[in-house]
This record gives C-alpha cells, sequence and structure tokens, in this order.
C-alpha cells in the first residue's frame, strides 16, 4: 500500500494514496484504481485528519477560465482540500475544455430524478426488491448529476500538455493555438 514515486528533484520516496468514492454513497459506483491504496469515506474527515497531502480529481467539463463540472461532491472535496491547506488538482485530457464558455455558471446542469435521493431500495428477508422513503412524502429534493467547482479553489489543471493554473491565462500557455 506504499508505491514508491519519483518527485520532480529525482528522489524517490514512499507515499500512500487513498481512494475515495467519486460521488456520494448511493450516487453512483465506485471505480477500480491500478494505485495501489487503502479506502476512506468520508473524504473530508481523511483530510482533517492528516491523511491527504494531495487531492487529485477528473473532470467532464473544464471552462475557458478553469472552472470544472464534475460529479456531485467534487465541489465539497475542493472547499475541504482549501479550508486544510491541500492542493487540489483537477486532471483533464483537453477535448474536454470548453473554450466557448468562460464560466462555470454557463454550465446547464443536469437534474436526475429526486426519487434516487428520497428512497433507497434493497432486498427484503424473503428475497423481494423493495424501496423505502427516506423523507416524509411530499418534501421536495433535488437530485443534480453534477457540480461546479470554480477555479479559485484549483490548485492546478493536470493535462497532456502539463500542468497550469485554472484560468484563461494558464490555459492558453499550453495551448497557444487557442488564442484569438
Amino acid at each position: 500500500m506504499t508505491p514508491a514515486s519519483r518527485s520532480t528533484s529525482g528522489s524517490t520516496r514512499r507515499g500512500r494514496a487513498i481512494k475515495v468514492p467519486a460521488s456520494p454513497p448511493g450516487n453512483s459506483r465506485s471505480t477500480a484504481s491500478r494505485t495501489p491504496s487503502s479506502s476512506t469515506t468520508p473524504p473530508v474527515m481523511s483530510m482533517r485528519e492528516g491523511l491527504v497531502d494531495l487531492c487529485i480529481v477528473g473532470t467532464d467539463r473544464t471552462t475557458a477560465g478553469g472552472d470544472v463540472a464534475n460529479k456531485i461532491g467534487t465541489y465539497t472535496k475542493a472547499l475541504a482540500a482549501r479550508d486544510n491547506d491541500i492542493p487540489f488538482y483537477v486532471a483533464l485530457p483537453s477535448p474536454t475544455i470548453d473554450w466557448e464558455i468562460e464560466s462555470g455558471a454557463a454550465i446547464p446542469i443536469e437534474r436526475r430524478d429526486s426519487r434516487e435521493v428520497t428512497h433507497v431500495e434493497g432486498w427484503t428477508e424473503d428475497g423481494r426488491r423493495v424501496a423505502v422513503r427516506l423523507t416524509p412524502a411530499g418534501s421536495p429534493a433535488a437530485n443534480y448529476a453534477f457540480d461546479v467547482t470554480p477555479a479559485r479553489l484549483v490548485t492546478g489543471l493536470i493535462t497532456e500538455r502539463g500542468i497550469c493554473s485554472a484560468s484563461r491565462h494558464g490555459l492558453l500557455e499550453l495551448f497557444p493555438e487557442r488564442r484569438r
């Protein structure tokens, strides 16, 4: 559980990866990682306990201004990382950069069926699958598919061309052909 990693100075040190769910429980399934790691939840407590030195998440869409849209919970991780002085990086392939949108406020966010958060499904002792309501009948519920993390919370963007600041300027340093 302690893979060796090579630092930028060339020295080798032992590191430990802690894998946390991409989304809150019940929102989606976690994916396996090839990095030897421990699993933990919630990630915020791992940060508070000093178990996290660096946070790297992915993104589904990145604005030209450096805001990132990703699975629900990414924004919360970024806030916790900031509050605990932990660098927060976003790894992305360049096709996810939307050069036409400057701000995350312009990204339309899909809403999913609210029943996904008001109910839980499980199996009875006799093998029947049942849904159980978790909230009072008639309670309003929102089930957003993504959240948007503002660039101000992102330490840097990791792309196939290198690492840059989460800003138009930073992205244009790596992608000069996108200058207008």
